[in-house]
C-alpha cells in the first residue's frame, strides 16, 4: 500500500512508461541492453549446457517481444535522451507484475534499479493494484532494492534442472510389487 521514502542524489534521471514512439526511436538501444543486461549474469537460463550460449539472446528476445506490442507494458530510465534501464510489466486485473529489467553498466552507480522499481510499484498503486516481482532464489542485489523499497520476501523455491546424463533406476526410488 506504500513505498518507503528515500531521497537519491540529484541526477537526469527520467523514468517513464514507453510510448510507441519511445519503442520505435529506442528499440535498438533497448533491444541491445537486454542482451549486454545479461552477458555477465549468471541464472537459470546459464546454469544449462543447452541455453548456456543463447542466455543473452534469450534476454534480446524477451525485450523486443515487448517493444512488439504497444500496450503499457515498459517502463525505461533516460539520461540524457539516452536509454540506460528498462523494466517490463505485465498488467492483469488484478496486479502489475514487475518481470525483467536491465541498467546500462555505466550507470549502476545511480541506483536506476532500485528508482524502476520504484516507479513501476508506484505504477501498480496509482492503479489501485497490487505490485509483484521475482527473482532467482540468491540474486541479492536486486533482493536488498526491493527491501529498501518495503517489499518483504513472500514466497521462495529451488528450481532444479536436470538432465538426462543421470538416469536413475526408478525400481529403486519406488516400491514396485
Amino acid at each position: 500500500t506504500k513505498i518507503n521514502e528515500r531521497i537519491f542524489e540529484n541526477t537526469e534521471l527520467a523514468i517513464r512508461v514507453a510510448s510507441n514512439e519511445d519503442k520505435v526511436k529506442y528499440r535498438s538501444d533497448l533491444i541491445t541492453l537486454g542482451r549486454e543486461s545479461f552477458e555477465e549474469y549468471f541464472g537459470q537460463y546459464h546454469i544449462s549446457y543447452v541455453t548456456r550460449d543463447k542466455a543473452p539472446l534469450i534476454y534480446e528476445n524477451w525485450i523486443e517481444e515487448y517493444l512488439d506490442h504497444s500496450d503499457d507494458n515498459l517502463i525505461i530510465a533516460l539520461i540524457d535522451n539516452k536509454v540506460v534501464g528498462f523494466l517490463t510489466i505485465d498488467v492483469t486485473e488484478e496486479a502489475v507484475e514487475l518481470v525483467l529489467s536491465g541498467i546500462n553498466n555505466n550507470y549502476r552507480n545511480l541506483k536506476i534499479y532500485e528508482r524502476i522499481i520504484r516507479y513501476g510499484t508506484q505504477f501498480a498503486l496509482d492503479h489501485n493494484k497490487i505490485a509483484t516481482l521475482s527473482t532467482q532464489f540468491d540474486n541479492f542485489f536486486v533482493q536488498r532494492a526491493w527491501i529498501n523499497i518495503g517489499y518483504k520476501p513472500y514466497y521462495s523455491f529451488y528450481l532444479y534442472h536436470l538432465n538426462n546424463i543421470f538416469q536413475p533406476n526408478l525400481e529403486t526410488y519406488i516400491n514396485i510389487d
